[in-house]
């Protein structure tokens, strides 16, 4: 009765002596051996009690030797500096030079003291590696407990509980922890000390290689008991809207008690060692950064840190099964893509708040840092979806693409599938922020310094297209293909060439092509006020809307590879068809009538219109990453590290991005216009030279003298202090009664419906340079044609002059307030052929002086004295060639 009462209670016994018992005892005629395992164990006992014995000896032998020399060196300190002390006192002031013995220890000072920092050093060294030592065998000890049930430290009395596997690994990470700690404190203040770290990161990881199977495989046997993963049966896939009867059951939500507690030490034991493991790395990869000091190393350091955010261990372990059944349904979807779709989508609803309630303290218990529960739930259901569609439903398409030559129907399906991904991960995003937390890797991403998009790679389907790039260069030529199509059929048709419709295709979905865009005192914010045709509209609308498409991408240079394919021949084959409209136009009427030149005319908005959108386009942050991704790209392919380097330093210090992502099109659209509008200005000036002719080369018609009217002259003093000013000349150029030459007409009247038809077809912004270039144009040409032809001026061909040139003036008035401004030639002769005689003798006496200093045209004397009387453009050569033709 008394050896019965003294047994323990067996519900107190751990599972391991339990099943260490049953090992041994397994039927009644086992009992006979009692006594020998009973010895055995005390054996066993006795000699791990002596290696412990043994092992505390030397610690001890060991502290207690660094700690006597330590002792001894500090005697002699405190020897050495009572005797300094006492020598003085005794000598006083008395002496002042200080004797051999007194300079031999002041000399021998500096060495003791280097001597006993050294020996500091040394006892910092052997307690760091001697906790080190004990921790690591910890560690060891707990890992090896975990695999076998039994541990070095068990004690001998008879209460002792022997650790379960959850306490051992427990046991195991509380350790790690203890030596990251300390490892990381030496890497701080000890840089120097790398082959211990090193020592111990070679023991920590094979005890982790171990540790960590150990741990996921007792984790997915305490899910299997738990009953997860629910059955899928009931999962109804025809309806959004979740009734109680159509609802999961739900284990995690459920469990209570001593199975509640078993998890939670379980995801703890588990989450605890991913977080250790990623704070290892992270100091190791500080540790690698610290090797050198070069802007390269740094980076390389920080694209590292970028991959350290991996998926959480226990949320996979969660999606893992889930996966393995639903494969059964998903092969059975495959005619109908949106189901395993809608399938993703209600499984993360179904179980947000059971992650958010129940796994997220959990978490935070565990100090997950940059970890968020909802976040890790939706990124492991989105990465179980792309993996079965990379491994089935893509590999299919493309098969079916490649037998079938591309048909139409694999075409529509595959651009089907690239929607529900596309609709899929807008969902999933949407349930992802819904919570109103700020997701986990756009902190990180802020930290770090770098885009969000660079840390999603885990939250879109798209990461499908990561691995294989054939797959998106197929799928930007289907996009390429299709876009191509419905543009043709909208480009044919006339209405796409008309400046004022109404668009009726993408409405509601332009207002990326809505802007503010200023070029000079000009403010352009709509298609309607570049005046460009509606086909251009829509042609933004398509490559806009293929933009969007690949924006969830998760990598930039996928994104620019995919633009540049896709997007950019959209572009190009708008600014062909452009252009071909236009040869078109000069090749039937070498757009000599009004309807070719208003051809042109909206084909050059249409191409103003594409270049400024494209150019706000590439001011977006998100077309700047992409232009960075290929800027360093280029660099790292040409083997140049360090041309990477600049690019980061430049931009650092705020300097612009070399060229956009549209680069070519853009100077593509901006040398159409100018070609085009060099074409419209040359074939008006032809037009004018043709009509006005025989007006340039009648030459007699300045020479007549018969005249009702003369011209007004001002008088004037012999001195040039009495010079007219410039405003009188205006006043005689707008008080003219003479009537515009007859065969002048024609050519002005044509000229001035030209510009006003212009003015109605092009935008602002063009027909200024148009007027402008044409003013420049008319006034060369009238000016060597008429008044450097060798034409002799009477005052009646003047005055006829001046009235031809005012109404040629007139023609631009509705453009500018002062258009002589933008005629200089011909403002300068016509003050020149007005002047006083006194003032012309006055003049060709100073444009006509034979010194050597004055017979430069550029000479800074006579084009002073030019100035004063008004002229500002002409040379003093040709001014004097105009006075002498005056008669």
């Amino acid at each position: 009765m008394e050896a019965s009462a003294s047994l323990p209670d067996p519900g107190q016994l751990s599972a391991s002596v339990v099943d260490y018992l049953d090992h041994h005892f397994q039927t009644y005629d086992d009992f006979s051996q009692a006594p020998h395992l009973a010895s055995s164990l005390e054996e066993e006992c006795a000699q791990i009690d002596q290696n412990l014995h043994d092992i505390d000896s030397k610690i001890t032998e060991g502290i207690l030797k660094w700690a006597s020399h330590s002792h001894q060196i500090r005697s002699l300190l405190q020897d050495l500096t009572q005797r300094i002390e006492a020598n003085l006192r005794s000598e006083g002031m008395k002496s002042k030079t200080p004797n051999t013995n007194e300079k031999k220890l002041v000399e021998e000072l500096p060495t003791l003291a280097r001597e006993v920092a050294r020996v500091e050093k040394v006892r910092i060294y052997a307690e760091t590696a001697l906790q080190l030592e004990a921790l690591v065998g910890d560690l060891e000890d707990a890992v090896s407990s975990s695999m076998t049930g039994n541990s070095r430290k068990l004690l001998n009395s008879v209460d002792s509980k022997v650790a379960g596997p959850q306490e051992n690994q427990l046991m195991a990470v509380k350790a790690l922890k203890d030596i990251e700690d300390v490892l990381g404190g030496v890497v701080r203040s000890r840089p120097q000390w790398r082959c211990l770290v090193t020592a111990v990161d070679i023991r920590v990881d094979r005890a982790i290689a171990a540790l960590r199977p150990l741990a996921i495989a007792d984790h997915r046997a305490l899910l299997t008991t738990l009953g997860w993963p629910p059955s899928l049966a009931t999962t109804n896939l025809g309806s959004e809207d979740q009734g109680e009867n159509s609802k999961m059951s739900n284990p995690l939500f459920e469990m209570c008690g001593n199975v509640k507690e078993r998890y939670s030490e379980s995801f703890l034991a588990l989450s605890t060692l991913q977080s250790v493991q990623l704070r290892r790395k992270t100091r190791q990869l500080d540790q690698f950064e610290q090797g050198s000091d070069t802007l390269a190393i740094k980076m390389k350091g920080a694209k590292l840190k970028l991959g350290l955010h991996e998926a959480l261990w226990t949320v996979e372990e969660l999606v893992s099964p889930i996966m393995s059944r639903a494969e059964y349904h998903f092969s059975k979807w495959t005619k109908n893509p949106e189901l395993i779709f809608t399938f993703g989508y209600r499984i993360s609803q179904e179980f947000i708040d059971t992650v958010d309630n129940v796994l997220q303290p959990l978490m935070d218990k565990a100090r997950l840092v940059g970890y968020s529960a909802r976040e890790e739930w939706v990124s492991a259901i989105v990465s179980m979806i792309s993996t079965y569609l990379a491994k089935q439903v893509f590999p299919d398409l493309v098969m079916s693409l490649v037998e079938q030559e591309a048909s139409t129907q694999a075409r529509i399906s595959w651009l089907h599938l690239v929607d529900l991904i596309i609709a899929f991960d807008r969902r999933m995003q949407v349930l992802l922020v819904r919570s109103g937390v700020a997701p986990s890797h756009v902190e990180d991403a802020e930290t770090l310094g770098v885009s969000p998009n660079i840390l999603e790679l885990r939250m879109t389907c798209m990461t499908v297209f990561c691995d294989r790039p054939d797959w998106l260069e197929l799928w930007a030529d289907i996009e390429l293909s299709d876009a191509q199509e419905k543009l043709k059929d909208l480009l044919e048709k006339e209405k796409s060439w008309v400046i004022n419709a109404k668009p009726d295709l993408f409405s509601g979905h332009n207002s990326h092509l809505t802007s503010k865009s200023a070029h000079g005192s000009f403010v352009f914010s709509t298609r309607e006020d570049y005046k460009a045709s509606l086909g251009a509209e829509s042609v933004l609308s398509t490559t806009w809307a293929l933009i969007n498409r690949c924006r969830t991408l998760p990598d930039a240079l996928l994104r620019f590879q995919f633009i540049r394919t896709a997007a950019a021949p959209i572009l190009a084959g708008y600014q062909d068809l452009l252009l071909q409209r236009c040869q078109e136009a000069e090749a039937l009427t070498a757009l000599a009538d009004d309807e070719a030149m208003l051809k042109v005319a909206i084909s050059v908005n249409s191409a103003r219109y594409c270049e400024c959108i494209l150019q706000e386009w590439c001011e977006d942050i998100f077309f700047l990453e992409l232009q960075l991704a290929r800027e360093s790209e280029g660099r790292e392919t040409g083997g140049d590290i360090m041309a990477g380097v600049d690019l980061v330093r430049n931009l650092e210090n705020n300097s612009d991005l070399c060229g956009s992502v549209f680069d070519e099109e853009i100077e593509n659209f901006k040398k159409f216009q100018t070609d085009w509008l060099a074409k419209l200005i040359a074939v008006i000036l032809r037009g004018f030279d043709a009509r006005c002719r025989e007006y340039v080369r009648n030459k007699k018609q300045w020479q007549e003298k018969d005249v009702d009217q003369e011209v007004q002259e001002v008088q004037g003093g012999d001195m040039p202090e009495d010079i007219r000013k410039v405003d009188e000349i205006d006043n005689q150029l707008t008080n003219s009664e003479v009537f515009i030459s007859a065969a002048f007409v024609d050519a002005l009247d044509v000229l001035q419906a030209q510009l006003k038809n212009l003015k109605g077809a092009l935008n602002e912004l063009d027909f200024m340079e148009l007027w402008r270039s044409l003013a420049r144009g008319l006034d060369q040409f009238l000016f060597n044609s008429m008044l450097l032809s060798n034409a002799r001026f009477s005052k009646h061909g003047v005055c006829q002059l001046k009235a031809d040139v005012h109404a040629l003036f007139q023609i631009f008035k509705p453009f500018c307030a002062r258009p002589a401004g933008f005629f200089p030639n011909l403002s300068d002769s016509l003050r020149l052929l007005l002047m006083p005689p006194s003032d012309v003798n006055h003049l060709q006496n100073i444009v006509s002086s034979s010194s050597s200093a004055m017979k430069d045209d550029k000479d800074e004397t006579k084009l002073k004295r030019l100035r004063q009387y008004g002229i500002r453009k002409i040379s003093a050569g040709s001014a004097e060639k105009i006075l002498r033709q005056r008669i």
